[in-house]
């Protein structure tokens, strides 16, 4: 092959470069490269996502802009709408099923966790979910039930520089236990 032949190949062209660039994009939230990107069927519900997101000013607070995002993304969207005060989505059924099996509630505030739980989302997406709420900075309390404070842990748990002060990984693992000891069995299961 010779230098310009490869711009010719399959992998450089054809309409899945179109497909990889809008879900790149929707994954930054990249709203203006995923408006233009996306399949026709889908392009007016982009616009509307866009349109929410660019007035809400901070997209992460936006819960209509998670409902919309359901469509393209609908575990990570559930888990980030729920978690930022949204309603429950039913995007997410499996996971609705496994936190209402272990009894926790409100529901759509453990679906983050769980997500994570069952690999459907990394914990940078923690990270991120706990940034929107400017909770990094402070260690929460530990009060049983509180998802938000267990995500917090969780991230301090996984031993990476997450959040501002660490209280290290056992006594973090610790105050999981005590904000939900269901939960915890879950998280001990996932490492």
């Amino acid at each position: 092959m010779h230098g310009n032949d490869c711009n010719d190949l399959p992998l450089f062209n054809g309409p899945h470069i179109r497909q990889i660039r809008f879900e790149r994009a929707l994954e930054c939230l990249d709203l203006r490269t995923a408006v233009e990107a996306a399949p026709e069927e889908w392009k007016a519900a982009v616009e509307e996502m866009a349109v929410v997101l660019e007035q809400a000013g901070r997209p992460v607070r936006a819960v209509r802009g998670w409902e919309l995002l359901a469509i393209f993304e609908p575990v990570r969207a559930a888990a980030r709408c729920g978690f930022h005060g949204g309603p429950l989505l039913d995007t997410a059924g499996e996971l609705i099923d496994l936190v209402c099996e272990d009894g926790l509630q409100p529901v759509e505030h453990w679906l983050l966790n769980y997500a994570w739980f069952t690999r459907q989302l990394r914990l940078d997406d923690i990270r991120d979910a706990l940034d929107a709420e400017d909770m990094l900075a402070v260690a929460p309390f530990a009060v049983p039930g509180d998802a938000r404070a267990f995500a917090w842990y969780l991230l301090d748990a996984g031993g990476q520089r997450y959040v501002g002060p660490s209280v290290g990984v056992i006594e973090a693992r610790q105050r999981l236990q005590r904000i939900s000891e269901v939960a915890f069995r879950r998280y001990l299961a996932r490492v």
